[in-house]
């Protein structure tokens, strides 16, 4: 953002905040990174010395005041070297109630936060809404221009730093929240398949595999329990009734009625054929993505 395009009434603590103007992005950047990379460049020329943190956030995600200094706080006392939460989403509409708990839930079983979080474990994951990184382990990875080419950037970034032997966090947060709504359901399916291709590393057989798996977890213990008979019913139910029971802390985190757990079944079924639809349109979608001259380089960490 420009300085004729700051608003007016806000005013720019002098020293401490820095309005870039940003240029063009260069061959093989995507325009997030490239903003992202102009102003780690510019924290670079302001502080040479690579000591102390950076912190990545996205535009629409508001902080409580005492965020900032809790995540430092956390790298420190742990001695991390990375720090990521997934912050409160935006759960008012119908579909973001019905949805958005479901997408956090399978987040967090695309990329466990245990496993990333311990330092033997191969996992690597984080939530691009908050990252603070110490800006040793930034440099030691090649700063930003390491992840050029990345369509899923926050993941590429955790993969990069546990491959350098880094030190990981990934958790949930209660001080910071998006301010960005998803009307409708369309809107959840859009921002599932915008990466959902990209995170199976454009493999039709893991793609498969995925929905497969999500058919057999979320969608058969259901049918089983309202169609079968006898023992099968009996084993569909205890499994859905598992299942449901694994969505309910993910549902009090949202603040929603737990009687809604089986809606849990619902929301797979509809992640299930976001997979599907999108296992239709991956490959030429991809394609177009890495085809286009100047956007990205084709990295599909």
């Amino acid at each position: 953002m420009g300085p004729a395009l700051w608003p007016a009434p806000c005013l720019i603590p002098k020293g401490r905040l820095t309005v870039l103007d940003g240029a063009d992005p260069e061959p093989g950047w995507s325009g997030k990174l490239w903003a992202v990379a102009q102003g780690v460049a510019e924290a670079r020329r302001q502080q040479d010395a690579n000591s102390g943190y950076i912190l990545f956030t996205d535009a629409d995600i508001v902080h409580a005041p005492q965020h900032i200094s809790t995540l430092v706080a956390k790298a420190q006392t742990d001695t991390l070297h990375m720090v990521s939460e997934m912050v409160e989403l935006q759960c008012e509409s119908l579909a973001e109630r019905a949805l958005v708990p479901a997408f956090v839930f399978f987040f967090a079983l695309l990329y466990p936060f245990a496993q990333v979080n311990n330092p033997k474990s191969r996992t690597a994951g984080a939530a691009g809404g908050t990252i603070l990184i110490r800006r040793d382990m930034l440099a030691e990875i090649g700063w930003i221009e390491a992840l050029k080419g990345a369509l899923i950037d926050d993941c590429t970034l955790a993969t990069c730093v546990k491959q350098a032997g880094g030190r990981l966090y990934l958790g949930h947060s209660c001080l910071a929240r998006s301010i960005r709504p998803y009307p409708h359901a369309i809107d959840v399916w859009r921002m599932i398949a915008r990466t959902a291709f990209v995170q199976l590393r454009y493999s039709p057989l893991f793609l498969v595999l995925t929905v497969l798996s999500m058919g057999v977890v979320w969608i058969a213990p259901g049918l089983l329990a309202l169609f079968g008979h006898g023992v099968t019913r009996w084993v569909g139910l205890a499994t859905w009734l598992v299942s449901i029971g694994s969505f309910l802390p993910t549902l009090r985190r949202f603040r929603i009625s737990p009687a809604l757990g089986a809606n849990a079944a619902i929301c797979g079924r509809f992640l299930h054929s976001s997979d599907h639809r999108f296992c239709h349109q991956p490959l030429s979608r991809a394609r177009r993505c890495l085809e286009k001259p100047g956007l990205y380089g084709g990295h599909p960490q």
